[in-house]
């Protein structure tokens, strides 16, 4: 099963047997792989990157930390996010997450930027 975030912030478990056995729900998905060894894991890993052609090597970390950002980056609540990586705390989340939130934070300045810019040309007859 692969993960979707799909356009609403709902998150999709996609079905694709070349990747990983089909599940029906993401707790049979959890109960099966909740023994592997990290080892496992990283060769299910190099899998994933041979079928879709990704070069870069693959780990354990590599995939939590992509997993994390992406669903920040798609606006997923910090608060779901945090109970998806198995954090403690919103407050791990959050230090391990820090300047992904600061690049957010500096594209939405750029956008509110450009968008007063150009009611600023807008209203100038511009």
């Amino acid at each position: 099963m692969i993960l979707k975030i799909a356009p609403d912030n709902k998150i999709e478990w996609l079905k694709n047997e070349k990747i990983a056995p089909n599940f029906d729900t993401k707790e049979q998905f959890y109960q099966a792989y909740k023994d592997h060894k990290i080892e496992k894991i990283n060769s299910y890993l190099k899998e994933i990157a041979d079928i879709t052609g990704i070069r870069k090597p693959l780990c354990h970390k590599v995939a939590r930390k992509t997993f994390g950002s992406l669903l920040l980056y798609h606006d997923v609540p910090m608060k779901i996010v945090s109970e998806l990586m198995g954090h403690s705390s919103v407050l791990i989340t959050e230090r391990h997450y820090a300047k992904l939130e600061l690049k957010k934070l500096g594209e939405t300045i750029i956008g509110v930027d450009l968008l007063l810019n150009s009611s600023v040309k807008s209203d100038n007859g511009i």
